[in-house]
């Protein structure tokens, strides 16, 4: 079943967190489930949705509870309505620096300008990360 839901997307990204925390990959993760390691990797992305009984096995697997997978939901849900696109991360959108310069980007209408000033910050960027 492909979703695309936020609250799938989240519920993978919780999965893939607690995967990596205890060491398993993917492969081992899908051994423990008796699944494939794609459908793994298909749950991790919100691209399909995780059923009542697979979570129960996931938590049993990964050794938390069932409400790990959504602990703190209801936080990214009004930030994303807030926001209005469930696309974007609301930890990188918390950041006040970060919203300033999207939000003064916007507002430049002329394109050509809009990329000179991406490319001006991916050079510092590159060139801080070098350094």
């Amino acid at each position: 079943m492909i979703s695309g839901d936020p609250v799938d997307t989240y519920v993978g990204r919780r999965i893939r967190e607690r995967r990596k925390i205890v060491g398993f990959t993917q492969q081992k993760l899908a051994e423990k489930l008796g699944i494939s390691f794609q459908q793994v990797q298909k749950y991790e992305k919100g691209l399909n949705r995780v059923g009542v009984s697979r979570l129960v096995k996931l938590s049993a697997a990964l050794n938390v509870p069932i409400s790990y997978f959504f602990e703190d939901l209801e936080q990214m849900e009004k930030e994303t309505q807030l926001r209005g696109n469930p696309a974007i991360d609301p930890y990188i959108l918390s950041h006040a620096q970060v919203l300033a310069v999207v939000k003064n980007l916007i507002g430049i209408r002329d394109d050509r300008v809009r990329r000179r000033i991406i490319d001006l910050i991916q050079s510092v960027h590159d060139s801080q990360k070098a350094a």
